[in-house]
């Protein structure tokens, strides 16, 4: 009971409810009534306190809380509530045993912002508090509990953190921007291919820290490799000299020849590295690498590697880095080599740009034509004399000269070279595209005097490219409609046919009857076909036995599966019950356009079709309409808008087809 009466505690919040009815007598505490004065203080304390605070009373620690500290602890209250701190806390207590040691030696112990394992709400995640724990008296004045005051930080904590990521990112970036803007200071002035590798290398390991970084070239028969120059830190080889592809093994050569990054942490146990290569990598003093690869218009010319002597973990900034240092590298090679051929004698200039197969032109700062070499002539379709009247800007598509000019300008104002792709407009209006390496040429006062570009022509690529694109939907529609041709073949004949046997045998006629149609037009590219070859594969198994007449039209693909398929189920009847069922029978077919009867000229061309079955028995109408007849006559109805009329007389079977021309031929 408390000093008014009533019972202890007396507030009205949850937890001073939990206290009162909790069965206590079953804990180490015992009975409310034996606790010491001391605990109740304590407790009484907390329950009046609005920040979270739990009692641990005796050596076991058992938990007594205000509302705040239940409300924190989520869904482990209420099991927590007088049961010991190990038992609701396994996940924190190699922590926390130790600061309870502290605590019962009279020591008050405090964290700020300090990581604790949550388990509060089902899974384990990352939290963070502030924390007091102050050591607790009984009425003897020995330490008998903790009370610990908790501030949960993770909100904030979470907020810093993010915000830390935030600023290292935008550090990071300006960093990164920094860093290429210095290194195309530093390589535009160069004019030697050597002295561009060996700056751009030395720079690039400096601001990576890294124990090596070098250039490697290509040969044309993309095996052989050269190094012309490297950056080293004190104690590291240089590798300059001549090697093979293959030195690298096999897995990294792969990666290298596909175009592939290759990023390891560690030579030592990555799969990529033959353990048989290992001594050469330690002799080498190499635990470390990022090699990226150039490739351009599919030719495999060079890689930038960096080697690092322990073991390190490449970010994705890095590879980034390195692969835009390897790009301007490149450019700024290709630049330089231009430029130096640019400073021979114009006698042995001129005949070289001659004859070469790239396109080479020089324009002023405002984009005229001052040189064209015949390559790029023949490949824009204007003679020497009419481009030197213009600029580059009047034979550039429209869409694509926004672009150009803006990198253009870009040039005249920086100095910075570039490649870009895009379209020119032959004379004959045709499009020609083109991949330009353009770079600047300074006067003998270093002053931009003009500009020159290497130009490519690949059309044939892009074309290459669209027509790809091109038969891959194409391909996707004809799988699509044969599959759906075979699904309709298959689920009708089985719907109609007598037994398994003989639906698989009508199956397998019609499919091999749908095959000679394939075939026919597979030959063809699928464009068109001749009608009179498709009549004639129907004819082929039954010599002697068909009279064929009519002009050879080229068939639309649709109009020759369709025909096939129909003129197949002709071809099947008559062999079971008209022309073909004896030796004497005769089928002819023929075929015509004409615009109709009344002559009338602006009527629209009509396809006439007519299949004639002699010396054979009575036609007789089927009891039942099968599949054969759905075929011929809904198939073509649908297929070719056609209509078909089957007339079953003493003579034998007559079918004729009528259908819109448009319909059938191609073109």
């Amino acid at each position: 009971m408390s000093a008014n009466g009533t019972r202890w505690p007396d507030g009205g919040s949850e937890m001073c409810a939990r206290i009162r009815a909790h069965a206590w007598a079953v804990t180490p505490l015992g009975p409310i009534a034996s606790w010491p004065q001391s605990l109740k203080i304590a407790i009484d304390i907390a329950l009046a306190c609005k920040f979270p605070m739990v009692v641990l009373w005796g050596r076991e620690l058992i938990q007594i809380y205000n509302d705040a500290y239940s409300v924190m602890i989520a869904g482990k209250h209420p099991a927590a509530f007088g049961s010991p701190m190990h038992e609701s806390w396994p996940e924190g207590w190699d922590f926390n045993a130790s600061v309870f040691e502290r605590v019962w030696t009279g020591e008050a112990v405090i964290f700020e912002d300090q990581l604790y394992p949550d388990a509060r709400r089902g899974a384990m995640d990352d939290a963070w508090f502030t924390l007091c724990y102050s050591p607790l008296r009984d009425d003897a004045g020995q330490i008998a509990g903790v009370l610990i005051t908790v501030f949960e930080t993770t909100r904030r904590v979470k907020a810093d953190l993010e915000r830390n990521r935030i600023e290292a990112v935008l550090r990071e970036s300006e960093e990164r921007q920094a860093f290429l803007l210095k290194l195309s200071d530093a390589l535009r002035p160069l004019t030697e291919a050597r002295a561009i590798k060996a700056e751009a290398t030395r720079l690039l390991g400096e601001h990576l820290g890294a124990s090596r970084v070098f250039y490697v070239e290509v040969e044309p028969d993309e095996e052989h490799l050269s190094i012309e120059a490297d950056y080293t830190i004190e104690g590291m080889p240089s590798l300059v000299g001549n090697y093979r592809l293959s030195d690298y093994g096999p897995n990294l050569a792969a990666e290298y020849h596909a175009g592939r990054n290759v990023v390891v942490n560690d030579v030592v146990g990555d799969p990529r590295v033959p353990a048989a290569l290992l001594p050469a990598y330690n002799a080498l003093r190499i635990r470390a690498i990022v090699g990226v690869p150039l490739v351009k218009d599919g030719l495999f010319h060079a890689v930038l590697g960096v080697d690092h002597s322990t073991p390190r973990e490449w970010t994705p900034g890095h590879v980034s880095l390195i692969q835009e240092v390897a790009a301007r590298t490149w450019d700024a090679v290709e630049r330089a080599r231009a430029e130096r051929a640019l400073r021979n004698s114009e006698k042995r200039y001129r005949a070289l740009i001659d004859q070469t197969a790239t396109g080479v032109v020089e324009t002023d700062l405002g984009g005229h034509f001052c040189m064209v070499n015949p390559r790029f002539c023949q490949m824009v379709g204007y003679t020497e004399a009419e481009l030197l009247r213009i600029r580059m800007q009047d034979i550039t598509h429209p869409d694509d000269l926004p672009h150009n000019l803006e990198l253009f300008e870009k040039l005249v104002r920086t100095g910075a070279a570039f490649v870009i792709e895009k379209r020119y407009i032959h004379k004959d209006r045709t499009i020609v595209w083109a991949s330009n390496s353009v770079s600047g040429v300074r006067d003998d006062n270093g002053e931009l005097a003009q500009l020159v570009a290497v130009v490519t022509d690949v059309t044939g690529r892009k074309r290459a490219e669209a027509q790809r694109e091109l038969l891959m939907h194409e391909l996707n529609h004809r799988v699509k409609n044969t599959l759906a041709t075979v699904q309709s073949v298959a689920a009708l004949t089985l719907r109609h046919a007598e037994s398994p046997a003989q639906a698989r045998e009508v199956l397998d006629q019609r499919l091999v009857a749908l095959s000679r149609a394939h075939d026919v037009l597979t030959r063809e590219n699928w464009e068109s076909a001749g009608l009179r070859e498709v009549v004639a594969n129907t004819a082929a198994a039954y010599a002697g036995r068909f009279e064929i007449e009519g002009p050879d039209l080229r068939l639309r693909p649709g109009a020759v599966l369709s025909l096939s398929m129909a003129l197949h189920e002709l071809a099947t009847n008559a062999v079971k019950y008209g022309a073909l069922c004896n030796d004497e029978g005769k089928v002819a077919i023929r075929w015509g356009c004409d615009r109709g009867a009344d002559g009338n000229d602006h009527a629209p061309v009509r396809f006439h079709l007519r299949w004639t079955e002699t010396g054979g028995p009575p036609a007789h109408a089927p009891m039942r309409r099968g599949f054969g007849s759905r075929l011929i006559e809904e198939g073509l109805a649908h297929d070719l808008g056609a209509a078909v009329r089957m007339d079953f007389t003493d003579s034998g079977l007559v079918c004729e087809l009528d259908a819109p021309l448009q319909e059938v031929i191609s073109g």
